[in-house]
């Protein structure tokens, strides 16, 4: 059988006999046939205890309830409700429940949430990043606001509906239809959190679990990777011909983080937040720890991971850039936003860098670098799984989740990334 609890506030509880908690059987263990009764049966509690609040406020309860105040008001407002079929049916079906539940053989749902509360328990149990954990709640905020704010399990298929036409109907500041993948994930955020709801017993069905958005089947639309004509124009800026040092930029992060994300391949997010005890020697090559220690994030579990430093960063300055500091980060100049987030600022900075410089495609950014060189990887015949190694990519691979690849490995395979670009060295202008 499916149960529902709905516990009693502290200060009614003298008017239910000193109980603690109302409890109630749905009369079925099918989950198809329990929704429809959790509904009802959820409002006659509801019910119940706000008359219980009407009593407790001198007022006249509303009619066709039975409350426990003293012993007196408890036996003449039982006789009387026994009186009535109802009654009869009530209390006979509340000795069965008691019988059944001493015999261990139901079990009530524990709890009734509401949204706000199962946010909470999702966070403490997945620990999302800041930026993820704002981006969640804003969603939850619309699914809220959008379809009120009840107990989860009164959520009904037509909110989750209601929720994906909103979705699907939002847009951006420019007024123009949000992306296709941006759509997918507002309305993914509050999904899972009912999927978190439905796989720990908290709903008896989950309105999202057929409700889904379609696939684009427009052409897709991904980041396209840097020619050479466009990395040649790039590192030919003043940056790099004219030792210029934009403040925005963070100082030497301008010149050096377009070229580590060049030759490695690495996340915007995770050269910005590097400190500089992340370089350091492993096996006898100097290389990057990319880690989630402290202050940092990474994108996934594989993320974590050490990467051989690429010879032609080495030959253009970068260790004698790395020895001239003397603080805790590597780009002492780049600060996180107020999500966390260490490469917001300078991702701007970027965005506005290349557009001065002609190279504002929308599809062409800073994570080109990284689908460049994922291009370049195999064309030098890099296997799979060792650029993934060094890209920090997860893969569906079983086998590829034991071990690693050794350093020297990496390393040697690294080196083989080449690019038809000069870039001037470090500190020669």
């Amino acid at each position: 059988m499916i149960w529902i609890r709905k516990v009693i506030p502290q200060k009614l509880r003298p008017y239910f006999g000193g109980k603690r908690e109302l409890l109630k059987s749905l009369g079925t263990k099918d989950q198809g046939k329990a929704t429809p009764l959790f509904h009802a049966v959820m409002a006659d509690l509801e019910g119940r205890i706000e008359r219980a609040r009407q009593m407790a406020r001198g007022e006249t309860p509303s009619p066709v309830f039975v409350m426990h105040a003293t012993p007196e008001q408890q036996a003449a407002m039982k006789a009387v409700r026994l009186a009535t079929p109802e009654g009869r049916i009530e209390a006979m079906t509340e000795k069965v429940e008691r019988q059944l539940e001493q015999a261990g053989l139901t079990t009530p749902i524990v709890e009734v949430l509401t949204l706000d509360q199962l946010f909470e328990k999702w966070k403490a149990e997945n620990k999302p990043s800041p930026n993820s954990e704002e981006e969640y709640a804003r969603a939850k905020g619309w699914f809220k606001k959008l379809c009120g704010d009840k107990p989860i399990a009164e959520y009904t298929i037509a909110d989750s509906r209601k929720y994906k036409e909103h979705v699907l109907a939002m847009t951006g500041h420019d007024g123009e239809p949000l992306a296709h993948a941006t759509m997918v994930k507002n309305f993914s955020m509050v999904r899972t959190l009912f999927k978190y709801a439905d796989g720990n017993e908290y709903l008896t069905a989950n309105p999202f679990l057929k409700i889904t958005i379609a696939k684009d089947k427009g052409k897709a639309k991904k980041r396209q990777e840097w020619d050479d004509d466009e990395l040649k124009k790039l590192f030919a800026s003043s940056i790099y011909t004219q030792g210029e040092r934009p403040k925005a930029g963070a100082g030497e992060a301008s010149y050096w983080i377009p070229v580590l994300g060049l030759y490695h391949g690495s996340r915007l997010g995770e050269l910005c937040q590097l400190d500089r005890h992340d370089v350091l020697k492993r096996n006898g090559f100097w290389c990057f720890r990319m880690t989630d220690e402290e202050d940092k994030s990474l994108k996934t579990s594989s993320s974590k991971r050490y990467v051989p430093i690429h010879k032609r960063v080495i030959e253009l300055g970068f260790l004698e850039y790395w020895k001239s500091q003397t603080g805790k980060k590597l780009f002492p100049k780049i600060t996180p936003d107020h999500r966390g987030r260490w490469s917001a600022k300078w991702s701007k900075w970027f965005g506005r860098h290349r557009a001065d410089l002609g190279l504002e495609g929308r599809f062409r950014d800073f994570h080109s670098f990284r689908h460049g060189w994922k291009t370049v990887a195999r064309g030098a015949g890099i296997p799979e799984d060792h650029h993934d190694e060094i890209t920090g990519h997860d893969n569906a691979s079983v086998g590829r989740s034991y071990g690693s690849v050794p350093i020297p490995t990496l390393k040697r395979e690294i080196d083989k990334i080449k690019f038809k670009v000069k870039i001037p060295k470090w500190g020669t202008h």
